[in-house]
């Protein structure tokens, strides 16, 4: 017997104290670790971003991106370097070896490219970024509502992002998918030349019209206030009115003696406005993310943790939402405007959590060993009740079946259950398994809102028609009968004298 038996036995009470202590420091230990989908993983690259809108690549090549790489050559650690010049958009990636210090290596890098700052074309601004896996969002949210989206999206920013941001480990919440009201300038060049003026004076004229600059301070009564001059546009009318040029009279026609009127002899120059040049009218910039919710246009709501969240409490704080979302309708009054948002949050939010929590339904080992299909089939229908707040009724007769034909059927029935509550949500399912003559008939029937009959494969995805091949290898057969607000119905027929 070795020393640490001998001295165990001799300690025995000192050794259990111990060990109760070791397995209390876990369970108390354990809740505290972070649990994440990904590692932290940090990849040694830095990006450097710089738009320039309307330069061709090779404007884009010759202005930006050579001057920016041979601004940072020579810094320290570079793997290698790569660019890319597009139409209005610059990118250098610069590849650093493993193990350095990235936060420090952004910082020298932030420092060259200030150095090559005036060699750059004006209002142009270099953007360094890092990559990071936790950068990415682990939650994103799809809203519909039958409100424009313009508005949809204002009251999202009002009412769920802050609600959203106030939950612990929660780094940043964003609304995507909103279009952003922009005012276009259509340029008639037939006009621009009838009247001599060129684009680049339109331009001028927009952009030193449309400034503000300080001019000091003035106090008074022992007040200070700031002075700003210059001018800012407040309508589409105060745009169309601003004045561009100045279109000159037409050549041969004698100047009028001085303090006399000839109209008729001269036209006196006139003042070109933009709207005589140009059609100018507000719409909805272009969507550079699309968010659809079964075919339809959506919004989308990006959540990203801090570096100090934790994805799993995260995700199970987001689970009330819905009840914050039930008491602000109750608080709102029924004709808000706000009520017709937040609906749709709370729709979306719970769709959600019945579609994770029936794939963690789905994926729940059951074992046939021990339980049977019987018991089984029982305990799957009495957890979609419990967790899933739904109607689940069972019609099932015990019959001795081959090992190979109980597995197939239960999970043919694990992923009927999944799909009706993931794709057609329905509410009530009625699970049925019943002798017929030399074979067993397992029957699935819900009130979803069903399907398309050329789309019933593609919604209810690949699990099935796996199902439907493992039930043709028992020589069974596999009936799905479905139509849109119908519901679904699944039959499987197998013979029961299949052997294992």
């Amino acid at each position: 017997m070795s020393f640490l038996s001998r001295l165990s036995l001799a300690n025995r009470s000192v050794v259990a104290l111990a060990s109760i202590a070791l397995i209390l420091i876990g369970l108390f230990v354990i809740p505290l670790l972070k649990q994440e989908l990904l590692p932290p993983l940090t990849n040694p690259a830095i990006s450097i971003l710089t738009a320039y809108p309307g330069a061709t690549p090779l404007q884009i090549e010759q202005d930006i991106t050579t001057p920016l790489e041979q601004a940072i050559q020579g810094a320290p650690n570079i793997q290698k370097t790569t660019s890319q010049s597009s139409e209005g958009f610059s990118l250098i990636t610069v590849l650093y070896n493993f193990g350095i210090n990235l936060d420090q290596a952004q910082q020298q890098l932030t420092a060259q490219i200030q150095k090559a700052q005036p060699s750059l074309p004006p209002n142009v601004t270099p953007q360094v970024q890092t990559v990071n896996v936790s950068n990415f969002p682990i939650i994103t949210l799809a809203v519909t509502s039958s409100q424009a989206q313009q508005d949809l999206g204002v009251a999202l920013k009002k009412v769920v992002v802050p609600a959203l941001q106030g939950i612990s480990g929660v780094s940043a919440v964003t609304v995507t998918g909103v279009r952003q009201p922009v005012v276009t300038v259509a340029l008639n060049l037939k006009k621009l030349e009838e009247r001599g003026i060129s684009a680049t004076q339109v331009q001028n004229a927009l952009q030193t019209n449309n400034l503000t600059l300080p001019a000091g301070v003035v106090t008074s009564n022992g007040q200070t206030f700031a002075i700003r001059v210059g001018n800012t546009f407040t309508s589409l009318q105060a745009l169309r009115n601003l004045v561009v040029g100045v279109q000159q009279p037409a050549p041969g026609i004698p100047n009028p003696s001085p303090g006399r009127t000839q109209s008729g002899l001269q036209q006196a120059p006139a003042p070109v406005r933009l709207g005589d040049v140009a059609t100018v009218q507000e719409e909805l910039a272009p969507s550079s993310t699309l968010t659809r919710v079964n075919g339809k246009p959506s919004l989308g709501i990006d959540i990203t943790k801090a570096a100090d969240g934790n994805t799993i409490a995260i995700s199970q704080d987001l689970f009330s939402l819905r009840m914050l979302t039930n008491g602000l309708q109750m608080l709102l009054p029924a004709d808000s405007d706000l009520q017709s948002p937040i609906a749709a949050v709370e729709q979306t939010t719970t769709n959600m959590i019945r579609e994770m929590r029936a794939l963690l339904l789905e994926l729940r080992p059951i074992q046939l060993d021990q339980l049977g299909l019987v018991a089984a089939l029982e305990e799957l229908a009495a957890t979609y009740r419990a967790r899933l707040e739904m109607t689940v009724i069972t019609t099932v007769v015990s019959v001795p079946l081959a090992a190979k034909v109980e597995h197939t059927l239960l999970r043919v029935a694990q992923e009927a259950l999944a799909n009706a509550v993931r794709h057609a949500g329905a509410t009530e399912i009625a699970v049925s398994l019943a002798p017929q003559e030399d074979s067993i008939v397992l029957t699935i029937t819900d009130n979803g809102k069903g399907l398309s009959a050329d789309g019933s494969g593609s919604r209810h995805g690949l699990g099935l028609r796996v199902m439907q091949e493992r039930i043709q290898e028992l020589h069974g057969s596999f009936v799905l009968e479905t139509a849109p607000g119908q519901g679904t119905c699944i039959t499987v027929c197998v013979p029961r004298e299949v052997g294992s």
